[in-house]
């Protein structure tokens, strides 16, 4: 393989076994060339190296890297460090893309000279069942700066969705927390991304599906549970970098925090819950969301997007 690549497609893997044959099978039917494809295998237990070394074997664009489990963040930065193109996108090991993704994202990069193309992705229950998200609040099809056009910073992180340009994250020193076993650090990464970003572009097209059936997405460890502050102490040190931005977008900080927490709060498990207390806190938070979103612009869009 060339060494002018297009696009690295980074895999963070951990025991996987029952999805990674369908994910990667999807990046390798992709119809844009010059790519490459680094699995990063986060110490699984299952038979997840196995079946990404049996990929690696027959396809020179896979490079398999296997680690000691250091979490998703970590895995997510080497590979940052060892990817070769131009362009850096991530499939998480239990979804799968559509043949087209990557080539439309880095056609439209280099047409418009993009730190961030993203398009919009499905939720995939089963074959039969597949909801779009389009997150109707986003303007399409037109180049702008996130800090802007604040409505980009309402949406999911779904980093998945992106391509990024390598060189916009190494001059931002834009990188993942390394917090050993946490969840949610797809969060400061967004936030940072769309901080920093000078031209960003979606286009109306799903073309992920993010599989809503894998029991161990949601958070069941305790460890876990309040990882989500740390994701936010990154966030507000980032935003004190710049004061401009930070003046552009902190009207909005505690309504995305506020959001945020409720959202990681619902995909808690139960046991780490006072039920008796559940509802008060959502009935709260419903209210809290309902007042700080009536005076924003798309606040109706938005306001459906989180209580839909």
């Amino acid at each position: 393989m060339g060494e002018n690549i297009k696009v690295s497609i980074l895999v963070p893997c951990y025991n996987s076994e029952k999805y990674i044959d369908k994910c990667i099978n999807s990046i390798l039917h992709q119809t844009l060339d010059d790519v490459e494809i680094i699995c990063i295998n986060d110490g699984s237990t299952d038979n997840t190296l196995k079946v990404l070394q049996n990929f690696e074997k027959n396809n020179p664009k896979i490079r398999v890297v296997d680690k000691k489990n250091s979490g998703y963040g970590a895995s997510l930065n080497l590979g940052f460090s060892i990817s070769k193109g131009e362009y850096i996108g991530i499939v998480e090991s239990d979804d799968f893309i559509e043949n087209t993704m990557y080539e439309l994202l880095y056609d439209n990069a280099k047409k418009y000279d993009l730190d961030i193309s993203r398009c919009c992705f499905n939720y995939y229950y089963s074959d039969e069942c597949i909801k779009e998200e389009h997150f109707d609040f986003i303007e399409k099809n037109k180049v702008f700066r996130p800090v802007d056009n604040l409505s980009i910073f309402f949406q999911m992180p779904s980093l998945w969705c992106s391509i990024y340009k390598k060189n916009f994250l190494e001059k931002n020193n834009i990188k993942f927390l390394e917090t050993p076993g946490a969840s949610y650090q797809d969060l400061s990464f967004c936030f940072k991304v769309y901080f920093w970003a000078e031209r960003y572009m979606q286009i109306n097209k799903c073309l992920l599906n993010y599989r809503q059936t894998n029991d161990s997405s949601s958070v069941k460890s305790k460890g876990k549970v309040f990882c989500v502050n740390k994701e936010w102490e990154e966030i507000f040190k980032t935003v004190k970098k710049d004061a401009v931005s930070y003046d552009k977008i902190k009207n909005i900080l505690p309504i995305i925090q506020l959001n945020n927490y409720r959202w990681n709060y619902i995909r808690i498990d139960k046991k780490y819950k006072d039920e008796k207390d559940c509802q008060e806190k959502e009935n709260e938070v419903y209210l809290q969301l309902s007042k700080a979103l009536r005076p924003q612009p798309y606040g109706r869009m938005l306001w459906n997007t989180i209580y839909r």
